[in-house]
């Protein structure tokens, strides 16, 4: 009975090993396409009362990003290159409600369209102090790159 249940321990181990190495080598901080900054406009469900929203997002090559919300502040994350034209990114930021610190994740799929494009989804979390989800919502997102000019 021992033998078969440390056999079927190793047989786990290994295929965890397996899928965990599998995502990772699928995923890439190679976003080189997707680096610059962007004015990424929001549709939110009405779920938590998040109206629709405006973010300027810079994203460096190799995948870090500053996100900018006139209402909320600054979050910072990270992108993904998940194939071809398709990416992941994600950002956490703090929010204050009438003096309370509540933490924020915003996780995100988006596809460049063009060089200047892109579409997507995401989804929301705002969590309470504790930590623990205090609401959350989806939505579209769609984005526009912003090149400065010189003067």
């Amino acid at each position: 009975m021992r033998t078969t249940i440390s056999k079927a321990a190793v047989f786990l181990a290994i295929s965890l090993t397996f899928i965990m190495t599998s995502a990772e080598a699928s995923a890439s901080h190679n976003v080189r396409k997707l680096a610059g900054t962007w004015d990424i406009q929001g549709q939110p469900e009405p779920t938590c009362g998040v109206q629709p929203f405006r973010n300027f997002t810079s994203i460096s090559r190799e995948g870090k990003i500053i996100n900018s919300d006139p209402e909320v502040g600054t979050g910072v994350g990270e992108a993904y290159r998940m194939g071809r034209g398709k990416y992941a990114a994600g950002f956490f930021g703090f929010i204050s409600d009438n003096g309370t610190i509540l933490s924020y994740e915003v996780q995100g799929t988006l596809e460049l369209l063009d060089a200047g494009h892109f579409t997507g989804i995401f989804r929301a979390t705002v969590f309470d102090p504790a930590g623990n989800p205090a609401c959350t919502y989806e939505g579209t997102m769609e984005g526009y790159r912003l090149v400065p000019m010189p003067y």
